[in-house]
């Protein structure tokens, strides 16, 4: 598997080990994609092959980069992702404004607690898809 370098090439690896359950290569290929995989790639990864344990620390990661998600970025993780990586930022932005006087930096398990509430009030306020019309 030396021969294997993009993305593309690795995610093909995980898929066809995760169909034929071949854990160690399974393992290997979440290894080498850990490495090689934007943000972005991770989560869309994570949901696809199941790999919880990227989720959180890869939410943290994109809530704590300096630039916003691009569009293309937005479109790739989808509407309901991209609205609660923006409310935690706001929360983060809020905080450091609030607490800026006392050097009080924003801690990982804040951050993951906020992706918690946050995503608990979007399943809370999930639209039903109807179109409420007057009578």
């Amino acid at each position: 598997m030396q021969d294997l370098q993009t993305l593309e090439e690795w995610v093909s690896v995980l898929d066809l080990a995760t169909r034929w359950e071949f854990e160690a290569v399974r393992q290997g290929a979440i290894a080498r994609l850990q490495e090689i995989a934007s943000a972005v790639d991770r989560i869309c990864i994570a949901r696809q092959f199941d790999i919880e344990d990227w989720l959180k620390p890869t939410y943290i990661e994109l809530c704590r980069r300096p630039s916003s998600l691009t569009l293309a970025e937005n479109t790739k993780l989808g509407l309901e992702t991209a609205t609660l990586l923006a409310d935690v930022r706001v929360k983060m932005r809020d905080h450091v404004l609030r607490y800026r006087h006392t050097f009080q930096p924003v801690q990982d398990d804040q951050i993951a607690s906020w992706l918690d509430v946050v995503q608990r009030e979007m399943l809370r306020n999930e639209p039903t898809g109807d179109i409420a019309t007057d009578p």
